[in-house]
């Protein structure tokens, strides 16, 4: 079974940049009004998901992959469950990270020293 997280359907809208400690991948929204921001899709609901995506269960989403827009796709895809939106950017997170980074660094420079 191919991977949901190099789905078709999934990664017109959504592309995997890396993956958590969970082993879930973290996705960079493509399209529409949520691009930009950061998704989590979660490992352990992605096999139901591809089915669910390729009309192969009783669930039904809003509307099929093949009509659907990118925000249409992916609200259908929060609603299911096996993708987290994130409200924050790529951008804005690796900021954050980079702040907290530098901070840290400055409080073990301070306490250790500069060349040890």
């Amino acid at each position: 079974m191919q991977s949901l997280f190099y789905h078709n359907d999934l990664v017109k809208y959504a592309y995997p940049i890396g993956k958590d400690l969970g082993g879930n991948c973290i996705m960079q929204i493509a399209q529409g009004k949520y691009r930009g921001k950061l998704a989590m899709l979660d490992h352990e609901v992605s096999g139901a998901m591809v089915d669910w995506i390729e009309g192969k269960t009783e669930d039904v989403y809003q509307i099929p992959p093949e009509k659907a827009t990118a925000d249409g796709f992916l609200e259908d895809c929060f609603e299911y469950g096996g993708l987290t939106l994130y409200d924050i950017t790529l951008d804005d997170f690796l900021a954050e990270l980079f702040k907290k980074n530098e901070a840290t660094y400055e409080t073990l420079k301070e306490k250790y020293g500069k060349n040890r």
